[in-house]
């Protein structure tokens, strides 16, 4: 009995302390970059989610301005819209409003 009160409070002790060092971020893009090329649609940054998609971003959060963040390709979660998919340089163009690393 001693035995298994210390095995359950040695688990219980375990288990809180990873639930308290344990980031729960999910990542669902990566900025690959500045889109440098040049074409009637190109700029901005490009983004690739998850789905396979590499969407262009024109408008995003000052958080991921290239001067700032130019050690690319880095993973983030970002809440974003399509604006566009006739640019034939990638799968559309997206508006992202929200970024977090």
């Amino acid at each position: 009995m001693r035995y298994l009160r210390q095995s359950l409070a040695y688990f219980g002790l375990m288990l809180m302390f990873y639930s308290c060092c344990h980031e729960d971020t999910s990542y669902n893009a990566i900025v690959m970059g500045a889109d440098l090329r040049l074409c009637a649609c190109c700029g901005g940054l490009l983004i690739k989610t998850n789905d396979g998609k590499t969407y262009q971003a024109y408008k995003y959060p000052d958080a991921l301005d290239p001067i700032a963040k130019n050690d690319f390709p880095y993973q983030v979660s970002i809440d974003y819209q399509l604006q566009d998919n006739t640019c034939f340089a990638s799968d559309g163009i997206i508006e992202i409003s929200k970024v977090e690393f």
